[in-house]
């Protein structure tokens, strides 16, 4: 697990450290403020190998189609926009061990210029300008190990260079849409392994009726439906936000076993009257696998059903940091069980 994480020049931080992080972590703050992006800055760390997360976290912000210069392609990842600059990502373990990754925006020894005139109707990818450049991203492992990664726009798309070694670690980014064919793959690795009637058992904090859950086909994709004694199966997607969303962290937690789950908006959708359970079944099922859990929240209500959650038994692996603006720069307020305590009782703003 990471006891620390610090980001250089990445979206809206120009710099920022957050010490003596938990197993399980809520992050808060007014919009705007760095929350999703710390959650992206944690994804493309974990996930170093992995050039393509460079667009992924776009992708997730609504950003589909490729642009025609590498400034825009890859410039909102750099604080300002300043793509001279290189950003950082540092984080230390629980061993003391620490990694770091660096990615810089360059010009390639040899270009490779896309042909404008091949004929294609397709205009989703780049250009000749854009290939020009690609993104560089140097990783250095504890035990003083170093591999480079690129990224890089050509005539067919995305490329990437650098060693396909196996991740020692597995990093899930839950957004706020649906992750209906997600789910239906994740429940299935789990109950291929028999470990499936535990989601089910947990699942019932919202769904008293449920009997069981299989995945099925529906309309050639597959889909997890549940059994709560009717004639028929029901999509969980059917069933209501709540529902669908507490099985998507569920499953993403389980399918992350000593690894991580980034979960942007945990609360989206749930009923506040049964976040203390929602948050009893997540601290329950991330110290069972090792896993440790980054969350964001606008919502009071949610901190302090965390908060209660976790006093009522040890240990209390839960911290909650606050994001805010001082002047011109970003500042983490941190809370742990005494303070937290004393600023719910008093009334005071940890949003």
């Amino acid at each position: 697990m990471f006891t620390s994480f610090s980001i250089e020049h990445f979206r809206c931080f120009k710099h920022l450290e957050i010490k003596e992080l938990e197993r399980v972590n809520l992050i808060a703050g007014i919009n705007n403020v760095g929350k999703t992006a710390l959650l992206e800055a944690l994804f493309m760390h974990i996930g170093y190998n992995n050039p393509q997360l460079s667009l992924v976290i776009n992708i997730k912000r609504g950003m589909h189609q490729y642009s025609r210069s590498a400034e825009d392609l890859w410039g909102w990842l750099f604080h300002d926009r300043d793509t001279r600059q290189t950003i950082s990502f540092l984080s230390h373990d629980h061993l003391e061990k620490s990694r770091e990754l660096s990615l810089r925006l360059v010009e390639p020894e040899t270009a490779i210029i896309a042909n404008a005139d091949n004929g294609s109707d397709d205009t989703s990818y780049m250009p000749t300008d854009t290939a020009q450049y690609e993104l560089l991203m140097d990783f250095r492992a504890p035990d003083g190990s170093t591999a480079s990664f690129t990224a890089s726009l050509g005539e067919k798309g995305l490329e990437t260079t650098g060693p396909r070694k196996q991740h020692p670690f597995r990093a899930i980014f839950l957004g706020t849409g649906p992750s209906g064919g997600e789910d239906a793959e994740r429940f299935s690795k789990l109950e291929a392994k028999g470990r499936h009637e535990q989601i089910i058992s947990m699942m019932r904090i919202v769904e008293p009726q449920l009997k069981r859950l299989s995945v099925l086909a529906s309309a050639g994709q597959p889909e997890v439906y549940a059994d709560l004694g009717l004639s028929q199966l029901i999509p969980v997607r059917m069933m209501g936000q709540g529902t669908g969303r507490l099985l998507t962290i569920l499953l993403a937690i389980a399918d992350s076993p000593q690894g991580f789950t980034l979960i942007d908006e945990v609360d989206n959708g749930l009923h506040y009257s049964i976040l203390g359970k929602v948050w009893h079944a997540i601290r329950d099922l991330a110290r069972e696998l090792n896993a440790q859990v980054f969350a964001t929240t606008h919502s009071r209500e949610c901190i302090s059903a965390a908060h209660e959650t976790f006093s009522s038994e040890s240990p209390y692996d839960f911290r909650l940091h606050r994001l805010e603006r001082s002047r011109s720069t970003l500042e983490v307020i941190q809370y742990d069980k005494e303070s937290l305590a004393s600023a719910l009782k008093e009334d005071l703003e940890v949003r």
